[in-house]
């Protein structure tokens, strides 16, 4: 992990930026973006939530390396924070726990791949060390 240390200050800008666009795109009217002829989607609500998530959590995972848990929960609590807000008369979204559920599915996701990438670059380390 320490030779992923050097790239933190670009996980924690991916992570903050992800972030924003992901509070920007779910909790603005749905009217808006029509009204702009903007589209943003995977062709599935779910599937939007999911990669989402899945995209916070992966860069998370590399920004904040010894805080995972915490992560965790701040992903948890954004994801139904979102859904809360969403079913606010003002935004005229529909508040959905399925969406809520597709978040911490993501999430999950997101963690593993992080795992996986956080082994991988382990791995193609020690092989450059082995081949000296």
């Amino acid at each position: 992990m320490a030779y992923l240390g050097q790239y933190r200050a670009t996980a924690k800008t991916a992570f903050l930026v992800t972030l924003g666009a992901v509070l920007l795109l779910t909790l603005s009217p749905e009217w808006l973006w029509q009204m702009l002829g903007v589209a943003i989607t995977l062709g599935h609500n779910k599937l939007d939530h999911a990669v989402a998530f899945a995209v916070l959590a992966t860069t998370g995972y590399f920004a904040w390396p010894d805080s995972r848990g915490k992560l965790t929960c701040l992903l948890i609590l954004t994801g139904a924070v979102i859904e809360v807000v969403q079913g606010l008369q003002m935004i005229g979204r529909d508040r959905d726990a399925w969406d809520w559920a597709a978040d911490c599915v993501g999430m999950g996701l997101g963690l593993q791949i992080g795992n996986w990438m956080s082994n991988f670059t382990v791995a193609l380390r020690y092989d450059k060390r082995k081949s000296l």
